[in-house]
């Protein structure tokens, strides 16, 4: 699997303002050899840091030399840590305000001067982002996406992003709109509660950049906040433990543990709020970076339409635009805790402190990797294998529905020569299949998954856990298994699937759910003449599935802004099926096979279909739908 490309905005301060980033950009260079770093980049927030004081360079850097004093240590347990002196090379300063236009800090003000504050600047000229006002990390950031690498780029905003709206504005000028869809089709942003409104800036205008924001889960890293308590969350509740994220666990395993240690301040609003957002990209197994509803370390999202809804901060709501757009947005989990007995049920905290326990204590691990560079004095992961698949990447088993699939992890190790626990559990939020699903040896080396009866065309996602015995701060390893029920496209080729939430949708389009027979009981329909639908994905083909409908339309398809064909969403239909129900004369089934690509150059492409308004003779309407996609590798 590889390496995640990453670039992150940081509002880091002094230890007396953001002490939150201090610690998360610990976390990262710990994790440096997991990244492909790119940028590390001071970019003003909501509380408003004019990042053009020295000091907020400075904090980025003490923490880098911190690293240096260590990272011989660190590559004595694991390879691919960069160089302290690369690192200082991808800091760059970045925009120094926040939001697209100027303002006074907010931080320092009351509810009513940030009031008086909107009405001052609604319709200021001043911009922050815009004309003449590139910067180095701006400049960073343009050649990052510019440059010819497949694989994503991931920004991580724990601050605003006028950064990237820079970039983005000084690329407008001199790209067409189509180049600017197929560059921007790879850019991936995990944004920490939408610290500006240059966010909604962005996403009204290119709306295939996958975006991912955190409005509420990211507390769920500590829960240390009053608010993350139930007081603004009440539908939320804790997960069990909060003792790895206590004032005294931190001293013990972070602060007294040398020169990295030395870096990181105690918490202040919050522990760590901003590392669910490197925690997601992680190669540990759970691989949710790929698909966001899958869930892992990091959270687990859903694509929505967000109303109005930039930032989760006041004054930059009011500056924002109206017009609604697409993102994805946190996701409730139901989990219960076996170590006390509780039962959370729907809570976007619980989604990333389900993991808490886990990535705290491989936390604590690296940092001991740290300080020593004997491997024999530090504790390492053990090795997940499972049905003799050796990565990490997802195990994908096709089953048909009554059938028992075997899933056998004994051959897992743990380097140190710990002995071994294993636990499998399916993680329901994540498929599409929402009954109990019976797992016989779910505490042991190999289990049997029972397939129910009644799971055609669902996904079933398997968790498995390798967790150490007899440690106390034992260390986890995952893997995820999907088990794919009914038909999966084509035979013989590597598959990622897409819902119809996954696509960008433009002019009117029907959202329904409780659709029977569909993939994930939901599907996008439009009648509208000119309405669109665009996915951007990384293949080499990509298969569009549909409801059977016997009135659907025609449609125009683009790969990459290129016109490819038509495509008639009745005429490649088989004859129809008695055995299909009806509606008021509507034949229809669900999660059918509509069109096919050829075969398209390895890399990202995006997808594009336009409703034409029309029909061929037979078809009683002009319906195109959406259900999902199957993108081959």
């Amino acid at each position: 699997m590889e390496k995640a490309r990453l670039i992150v905005l940081t509002d880091i301060g002094p230890w007396t303002g953001e002490p939150d980033d201090a610690q998360s950009l610990v976390r990262l260079l710990l994790y440096a050899n997991e990244y492909d770093i790119e940028g590390i980049i001071p970019n003003a927030s909501w509380c408003g840091p004019d990042t053009s004081d020295e000091g907020y360079m400075t904090r980025i850097h003490d923490v880098i030399n911190a690293y240096e004093k260590v990272v011989g240590n660190l590559e004595k347990h694991a390879k691919g840590y960069p160089t302290a002196e690369y690192l200082r090379s991808r800091v760059k300063r970045g925009t120094s305000f926040v939001n697209m236009k100027k303002r006074v800090n907010i931080s320092r003000e009351s509810i009513e001067a940030r009031k008086k504050d909107v009405e001052k600047y609604r319709n200021s000229e001043e911009y922050n982002v815009g004309e003449g006002l590139s910067n180095p990390g701006s400049v960073l950031i343009r050649e990052a996406i510019e440059k010819k690498d497949p694989r994503p780029l991931w920004i991580a905003l724990w601050g605003g992003c006028g950064t990237l709206a820079q970039a983005i504005y000084d690329m407008a000028k001199d790209y067409t709109r189509d180049k600017m869809r197929v560059l921007l089709s790879k850019l991936c942003v995990y944004d920490i509660d939408g610290q500006d409104d240059c966010g909604a800036w962005i996403m009204h205008r290119y709306p295939e950049i996958k975006w991912l924001r955190s409005d509420v889960a990211f507390w769920g890293f500590s829960e240390t906040p009053k608010k993350a308590e139930g007081r603004l969350f009440p539908h939320n509740s804790s997960v069990c433990d909060l003792s790895t994220v206590s004032e005294e666990w931190v001293r013990k395993n972070m602060q007294t543990q040398g020169p990295l240690g030395r870096v990181y301040p105690m918490a202040r609003a919050g522990l760590e709020t901003d590392s669910p957002s490197i925690l997601f990209l992680l190669n540990n197994g759970l691989q949710s970076y790929l698909f966001p509803h899958y869930g892992g370390w990091g959270g687990r999202f859903t694509r929505t339409l967000s109303e109005n809804v930039p930032a989760e901060h006041f004054t930059a709501t009011q500056l924002c635009e109206d017009t609604p757009f697409y993102m994805y947005r946190d996701d409730v989990d139901t989990y219960e805790d076996k170590e006390c007995g509780i039962l959370h049920r729907k809570s976007m905290l619980v989604a990333v402190g389900r993991w808490r326990t886990a990535y705290q204590n491989d936390m604590a691990a690296r940092m001991k990797w740290s300080m020593t560079p004997n491997y024999q004095e530090a504790d390492h992961n053990p090795i997940a294998i499972l049905n003799g698949d050796k990565t990490l990447d997802f195990l994908y088993i096709d089953a048909k529905p009554g059938e028992e699939v075997l899933l056998n992890a004994a051959e897992s190790f743990d380097p140190d020569g710990d002995s071994l626990s294993f636990r499998y559990y399916v993680y329901s939020e994540a498929g599409t299949y929402r009954y109990p699903v019976r797992i016989l040896g779910e505490d042991s080396a190999t289990a049997t998954v029972c397939v129910p009866e009644n799971a055609s065309h669902d996904e079933i996602h398997v968790i498995l856990e390798v967790t150490e015995k007899n440690r106390k701060m034992p260390l986890t390893a995952y893997r995820r298994v999907i088990i794919r029920t009914g038909d999966t496209g084509l035979d013989g080729e590597r598959q990622d699937f897409f819902n119809d939430t996954d696509f960008t949708y433009t002019g009117e389009w029907e959202y329904l759910t409780e659709q029977y027979g569909s993939h994930n009981r939901d599907i996008h329909i439009s009648d509208k003449a000119g309405a669109e639908a665009t996915l951007s994905f990384c293949g080499n083909r990509i298969q569009l599935f549909g409801g059977a409908f016997s009135d659907n339309g025609i449609a125009e398809i683009f790969i990459d802004g290129k016109h490819v064909g038509e495509c008639d969403f009745y005429s490649c239909f088989p004859r129809w099926d008695s055995r299909y129900a009806t509606n008021n004369g509507v034949v229809t089934t669900g999660d059918t096979p509509q069109w096919l690509s050829p075969y398209l150059e390895d890399g990202y492409h995006t997808l594009t279909i336009k409703v034409l308004g029309r029909h061929n003779g037979v078809s009683a309407g002009n319906n195109i739908v959406i259900d999902r996609a199957v993108v081959f590798l």
